[in-house]
C-alpha cells in the first residue's frame, strides 16, 4: 500500500493533464498489485523450497517495505550457512 501512495504523490506532483494523471494511476497502480503478487508467488515457492531462504528473503522485503526506513525486528532468524 504504501507504494501506491508514493506512486499517487508523484503522479499528483508532476506537470500534467487530467487525463494523463489518471492514465499513469491506473497503469502504476495495476504494476504494483502485478509485482505484489509475484513477490508473494515466489516467497511460496522459495518457502517450499528452502525455507531459511525464504526467512532472508521475506526479512528483506519487510525491510524495503518499511516507510521509514527502519528494519524490522525478526526473532529465531537462523543464520545463513555459507
Amino acid at each position: 500500500m504504501e507504494a501506491a501512495v508514493v506512486v499517487i504523490a508523484g503522479i499528483v506532483a508532476f506537470p500534467a493533464s487530467l487525463k494523463n494523471k489518471a492514465i499513469a494511476f491506473l497503469a502504476g497502480f495495476l504494476v504494483i498489485q502485478a509485482l505484489n503478487i509475484v513477490r508473494i508467488i515466489s516467497l511460496f515457492y522459495l518457502g517450499h523450497w528452502s525455507y531459511t531462504i525464504f526467512e532472508w528473503f521475506q526479512l528483506l522485503s519487510l525491510v524495503r517495505a518499511d516507510h521509514a526506513g527502519r528494519p524490522h525486528r525478526v526473532r529465531n532468524l537462523p543464520a545463513m550457512a555459507g
